[in-house]
């Protein structure tokens, strides 16, 4: 008995071993045809390549603008878009679960590893990519600000805003004429 369950053993490991074999193969002819393909685009078709890129100096100066102390107004709003709260606020809604320390680590360090791991923002924060939890930075009435919490959807505005019904009788969100924005930004040789 333990003969034919060695040897049943044996079978079902070489017909795996076979099985993933060809995957192997297959899996190796596909990633040759696209990086065949790729090599195409690359001499036919080349990524552009820029002095200056617009949208990373605007992306620039709102992040060293957001850094700053800067004013908005902030709605908190239900999934029908129906405004539950609005406040002044300070800068921009964080998300809950940013954190102040890397929240990945390097399991073994001595060992070989390829892991990538995070890097904090410029701002020295991780910021967070699964969280529907906000902190929004009310302001109060002495100039001090409350951390207000919220899962609903918050938007921050750098000017006022209110809402209005549009002419298909949809409520929508439109700038005060006499708003100001707190934040300016100005592309290259502007």
């Amino acid at each position: 008995m333990k003969k034919v369950l060695a040897l049943v053993a044996v079978a079902l490991f070489a017909t795996l071993f076979i099985v993933g074999c060809g995957q192997n193969k297959s899996v190796v002819a596909e990633n040759k045809a696209v990086a065949a393909q790729q090599d195409v685009y690359n001499k036919t078709q080349p990524a552009p390549f820029f002095q200056y890129s617009l949208a990373r100096d605007l992306w620039i100066q709102f992040y060293k603008a957001q850094n700053q102390a800067v004013s908005t107004w902030t709605y908190i709003t239900d999934q029908f878009g129906i405004v539950r709260f609005e406040t002044p606020s300070q800068g921009y809604p964080i998300p809950y679960d940013t954190q102040l320390t890397n929240p990945l680590q390097v399991y073994d360090p001595g060992y070989r590893d390829s892991s990538v791991i995070e890097q904090p923002e410029p701002n020295g924060l991780f910021t967070s990519k699964n969280t529907d939890g906000t902190i929004v930075m009310a302001l109060n009435p002495d100039g001090s600000f409350s951390p207000v919490y919220t899962e609903l959807k918050a938007t921050a505005f750098p000017f006022p805003v209110h809402q209005e019904k549009d002419q298909w009788g949809n409520v929508v969100w439109v700038r005060d004429k006499d708003g100001k924005p707190t934040i300016v930004l100005k592309p290259k040789g502007q």
